[in-house]
């Protein structure tokens, strides 16, 4: 018999939670002095209490591809460091919450050429959950039809004819392209999280073409420089490993 799933009714270590706050508050720290005014906007005043507000929220997916798409390395570490400590609050059980993390976490990882936490990020997910557990699919966040990589968009990241956002408007456009990256990385990494029946040649163009467009969003090159890889990893002390069975 696996592992039960994750639940909101199951137990949780509360003081590995808070360990997992507190190296999500380092994040911001560790960002330097040129990060785009687009990405302080979409952070917010308090972007790692935010986190340890919710251990569980899509926020951390938003984030932490903001990081690997803007360069910021140093940053990623902190968010995967609480990630793991996160793995181990809530053993014995296995979290698939925490494997689509894993998978985003391995994109960014790789992204920005930390080969060391994209290898240990490289875990597989474990066996697709029955009908009885309700874990929502990519469908449930994605529409199947549209293709977005088959419009064209310009260098500040528009698609052609469309109003550019303003003030408010920015954030949630930019929420709403990191979501559906979030979710195709997802799919892409977990077979059975992809419920639209998409080709992995098609989701690797949609992937490409959002990462693009993000940074054009962000008044970045569209294409990011490639990084010297850096296998180092800073395990925290809590870490034992993953559930995945």
């Amino acid at each position: 018999m696996g592992a039960p799933i994750f639940k909101g009714n199951l137990a949780v270590d509360a003081g590995l939670l808070r360990t997992a706050r507190a190296e999500w508050k380092k994040f911001p720290r560790e960002m330097d002095r040129d990060v785009p005014k687009g990405v302080q906007k979409f952070l917010g005043r308090r972007p790692g209490a935010e986190l340890g507000d919710n251990e569980f929220s899509d926020t951390h997916f938003q984030f932490v591809l903001l990081m690997a798409l803007t360069g910021k390395r140093e940053a990623l570490v902190p968010l995967f460091r609480g990630d793991l400590v996160v793995e181990e609050a809530v053993k014995p059980a296995r979290s698939t919450k925490m494997e689509s993390r894993r998978a985003v976490n391995r994109w960014c990882a790789a992204r920005v050429g930390l080969s060391g936490w994209a290898e240990l990020f490289s875990v597989p997910a474990g066996p697709e959950p029955g009908p009885e557990d309700r874990i929502p699919r990519v469908s449930f966040y994605q529409d199947p039809e549209p293709s977005w990589a088959d419009m064209e968009f310009d260098d500040a990241g528009m698609v052609d004819g469309a109003t550019p956002p303003t003030g408010s408007d920015f954030v949630a456009f930019l929420r709403m392209d990191l979501d559906r990256l979030t979710w195709l990385i997802v799919a892409e990494s977990i077979p059975w999280m992809n419920d639209c029946g998409w080709s992995p040649e098609w989701m690797a163009r949609e992937i490409d073409w959002l990462a693009r467009n993000i940074r054009a969003q962000l008044g970045l090159p569209q294409d990011q420089p490639v990084p010297v890889p850096d296998p180092r990893v800073d395990l925290p002390p809590e870490f034992t490993g993953f559930v995945t069975g």
